[in-house]
């Protein structure tokens, strides 16, 4: 299969910068009772897997940042999982897939022999030129997969065990098979694709994603944060799901954050080159896909990897024993320095502990105080990881030395408004 990068940067698709979505969730054993949207009257968010969109074809919008042949396309994706009876998730991860294989154009080569929407090769038995440039054909071989006399048949979307629920991107790669360095690549349309559904279609689009994933995702509006853009306080208690992780990071998909006792959709990334010690970082948290990295929510990753770049270049490499933590896991734990389940910002994937400062690591057990209240650590890394933090956003609790958060513990009387980059 053809990966185009670059070229789909090329191509005006990708309308919403910073804010395409990742993978939508195998929504982890983790997330019951994930919060919905009060005001939605979409059936969809309480409902299981929604029906297909039905497309015209025939009669398409006009939509900005979409050829004629694209939109063109996109409808025929829709159109063949409509007909082959498959539900509206189906049709999402189609539409992803040729996002990223040929940006939505027809093309007559590519990677080897690959051609079409799909990128499929005839040397592999997905069928001839003629019958993968046919987008219907193309769609409908790649949600059902086709048949052939020389190798048998080759795997469509519905012969992927559970791809109902894989994650968006798990699903994509499952068919399409990249090479490794490529499977996340799906994943970065995902917003796009949702709207352009909704348009194609008609609908609104909460309507048209409400569904989408296990749970209630997608029910309300995602949080609007331009890139480079540090997240104001409230913006870091929103619902921000469909906000992608940036590259440096794995994407874990989405799951369930807590903040003030609610439950939160926001999806997870796993910082590339950390080193994470503690039970809530290795594979026992994350359904067994944590990788012993620092993990965080995808509003934070990028402010704390520019801390890291930061703090790196003053000499110091951190470690942690900390990070993102389950309901489950926060219920777990006891002592007197554990917030109750709901409360920590460790849930909202906001907040990180370093290990190795000096210093018992009670609360209270500070040596001062910052000016921003931060709880002080005597030392030269906890005043560089202070320094950085002030940066990007972050600061440290005003009862722990060692807990460094972009969801500020009161905030509001610690006059953290964080509206801007510094």
């Amino acid at each position: 299969m053809k990966k185009i990068v670059g070229a789909a940067v090329a191509v005006s698709l990708v309308v919403v910068i910073g804010m395409v979505a990742g993978v939508t969730a195998m929504f982890f054993q983790f997330t019951p009772g994930a919060s919905s949207s009060a005001e939605s009257s979409n059936p969809a968010c309480t409902a299981g897997s929604a029906p297909a969109l039905t497309v015209e074809a025939d009669a398409l919008p006009s939509i900005a940042g979409y050829t004629p042949e694209q939109l063109s396309a996109a409808a025929q994706i829709m159109k063949a999982g409509s007909e082959l009876g498959l539900p509206e998730r189906a049709q999402l991860i189609g539409l992803m897939t040729a996002m990223q294989e040929s940006t939505l154009q027809n093309l007559s080569g590519g990677d080897r022999d690959s051609v079409g929407l799909f990128q499929q090769r005839p040397s592999q038995g997905w069928g001839t030129v003629e019958q993968l440039r046919d987008p219907s054909y193309a769609a409908t071989a790649f949600f059902r997969g086709v048949d052939t006399s020389r190798s048998g048949h080759i795997s469509g979307l519905v012969d992927i065990e559970g791809w109902e629920s894989m994650s968006l991107t798990q699903a994509a790669s499952a068919v399409q098979l990249p090479a490794e360095q490529y499977e996340g690549e799906y994943a970065k349309h995902e917003s796009e694709a949702r709207k352009l559904m909704s348009e194609l279609a008609g609908v609104p689009v909460g309507q048209a994603s409400g569904s989408l994933t296990d749970t209630n995702l997608g029910c309300s509006a995602p949080v609007n944060v331009a890139v480079g853009d540090l997240p104001t306080q409230e913006q870091l208690t929103q619902d921000s799901a469909n906000v992608a992780c940036p590259e440096g990071t794995t994407d874990l998909g989405a799951a369930t954050g807590g903040y003030q006792g609610k439950r939160i959709p926001i999806r997870l990334c796993s910082i590339t080159g950390t080193v994470c010690t503690g039970s809530d970082c290795r594979d026992g948290e994350l359904g067994g896909i944590a990788r012993g990295e620092v993990v965080v929510n995808s509003l934070v990753a990028p402010h704390l990897m520019k801390w890291l770049e930061a703090v790196r270049a003053d000499g110091y490499n951190p470690q942690f024993s900390s990070s993102f933590r389950s309901w489950e896991t926060q219920a777990s734990f006891s002592g007197g320095n554990v917030a109750r389940v709901g409360y920590s910002n460790h849930q909202m994937g906001a907040a990180i502990d370093i290990s190795g400062l000096p210093g018992g690591y009670n609360r209270h057990n500070c040596a001062g105080f910052a000016a921003d209240g931060s709880c002080k650590s005597n030392s030269l890394p906890w005043s560089s990881y202070h320094k950085h933090g002030v940066e990007n956003g972050a600061l440290f609790h005003d009862e722990e030395f060692w807990h460094l958060e972009w969801v500020i513990t009161r905030a509001h009387e610690r006059d953290v408004p964080f509206i801007s980059a510094a």
